[in-house]
């Protein structure tokens, strides 16, 4: 199932990130404040995260926004798959 990111699965997806072995501590760190920030404020701005989860287990998720100054861009910021 793909739904949006939630603030409870805050913990879940940095332990996802960190289990792929690509990110440093310190990207794992980052993320935590991305997804913090995100759901304070930047879901209003139009920032989106999603995930994908089957039987109760996040199997991946990814974080996009729109890209400043452009007209329909958008950059994927994080991605991770277990």
């Amino acid at each position: 199932m793909l739904r949006p990111v939630t603030p409870g699965d805050t913990p879940a997806l940095l332990l996802l990130t960190d289990g792929t072995g690509v990110f440093k501590p310190i990207e794992i760190e980052t993320l935590r404040g991305v997804l913090d920030d995100y759901h304070a404020t930047n879901h209003e701005e139009g920032h989106r995260a999603f995930l994908v989860e089957e039987a109760g287990k996040i199997l991946g998720y990814v974080y996009y926004a729109p890209e400043e100054m452009t007209d329909r861009t958008w950059c994927v910021w994080w991605i991770a798959v277990d």
